[in-house]
């Protein structure tokens, strides 16, 4: 089994996606917006389904570990991102080149880039991980908004796998400093293999 572990920056909270701590997290996550949202007692059934379906999918899509920005009320700037890691089957289907076959997938991604999106990447090196390959775009989330969001990639092959870490962000004008900050936590990564 691929375990790994990663320094988060201070003040970010955890997420626990994993099915033995998912209905504790929604309990957590729901307390926070008691106080906040008019008839909470009418809008706390489908929060819980929605963050329950959420934290499901992404599970299910490899993402082993999560955590999101905390809004700090004294702070003149508020952020807000978030940061996760999946732990990916391999790239090629022989194990060979994963770098290549990683840089052909996300090559391809390009050509669903709109006129206004933003879609770069490039081979980078992580100091004691080796070698991966990292996308950063402001793309809009879907067809039907205005809005973008912006997000850093970074796809590394280890150990028979890819971990890819990503960050997210909706603070646009601020995502270059939060992509290098992206990058730093994923340069805190460890990793390691378990019998499992």
């Amino acid at each position: 089994m691929l375990c790994f572990s990663v320094v988060p920056p201070m003040g970010w909270e955890e997420i626990h996606l994993s099915p033995s701590r998912r209905e504790s997290q929604i309990d957590q996550a729901g307390r926070g917006l008691r106080d906040i949202i008019p008839d909470w007692q009418s809008v706390y059934p489908s929060f819980r389904r929605a963050m329950a379906l959420s934290y499901s999918q992404a599970w299910d899509s490899g993402v082993r570990y999560a955590i999101t920005s905390v809004p700090e009320p004294d702070e003149p700037v508020q952020i807000v991102a978030s940061y996760m890691i999946a732990v990916l089957p391999p790239a090629s289907e022989d194990g060979t080149d994963e770098l290549a076959q990683i840089e052909e997938n996300v090559l391809a991604e390009r050509e669903g880039v709109r006129d206004d999106e933003r879609f770069e990447a490039s081979k980078i090196h992580l100091k004691g991980l080796g070698d991966a390959i990292q996308v950063d775009d402001l793309r809009h989330p879907s067809d039907k908004s205005d809005a973008f969001v912006a997000s850093r990639r970074i796809f590394l092959p280890t150990h028979g796998k890819v971990l890819m870490a990503v960050g997210y962000t909706p603070q646009v004008q601020i995502a270059d400093v939060l992509f290098e900050l992206f990058l730093r936590i994923t340069q805190t990564l460890e990793i390691w293999e378990e019998e499992e």
